[in-house]
């Protein structure tokens, strides 16, 4: 951010990461003379918009076995406490060749979601949740809404996304966390687990 000049609040940068991620070229698409919230609408809230379609591009909207990865992380991001696989099944209506075997194990190697134990069940049937940034602001704010020009900079209320998308970077920022202790042969904090971790919605 420095090297290229942008000199944001703590609060912006953060903010920009729960939309972008840590995407290096997701990051070099921002303007240093716009604010985030500019930056922003330019590039999800206009028609030609560089990250307003990003999505499609990942995924190839043309093939049916991809529209399936797709249907499995919308339902995901419209369940902030995760889903089972079995919720997943029931809810969600597979069109390609691929199960849901393969889906979430691709879903988890390519870091779109991520598998949480939940407590008191060890990890037999844990629970899936939607960990990629992009993708969770997409279909909160893009996919099946209507475009609205400068819709970041007026916004009042973020929702839930906010919430769950902070989640996602305190995350992240503790397994980055517990990598530099190990590296550093720290003993890593240890907390008890918090209840609740599985919310049906």
């Amino acid at each position: 951010m420095v090297s290229r000049g942008i000199s944001w609040s703590r609060q912006e940068i953060v903010r920009g990461y729960m939309v972008l991620g840590g995407i290096p070229q997701y990051w070099g698409l921002l303007d240093k003379s716009m604010s985030l919230s500019q930056n922003i609408d330019e590039l999800f809230f206009t028609e030609n918009g560089l990250m307003r379609s990003e999505i499609l591009e990942l995924h190839g909207v043309s093939d049916i076995r991809s529209n399936d990865y797709l249907s499995v992380m919308e339902r995901l991001s419209q369940r902030h406490g995760g889903m089972t696989k079995d919720e997943i099944a029931k809810e969600v209506k597979l069109t390609g060749s691929d199960d849901l075997d393969k889906i979430l194990n691709d879903l988890k190697l390519s870091s779109f979601v991520r598998e949480v134990p939940i407590f008191g069940q060890g990890i037999e049937n844990p629970v899936y949740q939607l960990a990629d940034f992009y993708t969770l602001f997409y279909f909160r704010f893009i996919h099946n809404c209507t475009l609205i020009p400068d819709f970041w900079s007026h916004i009042s209320s973020y929702d839930a996304w906010e919430e769950l998308a902070f989640n996602n970077c305190a995350w992240v920022m503790s397994r980055l966390l517990k990598r530099l202790w190990a590296l550093m042969r720290l003993p890593i904090p240890r907390h008890g687990p918090r209840k609740g971790m599985h919310a049906g919605a």
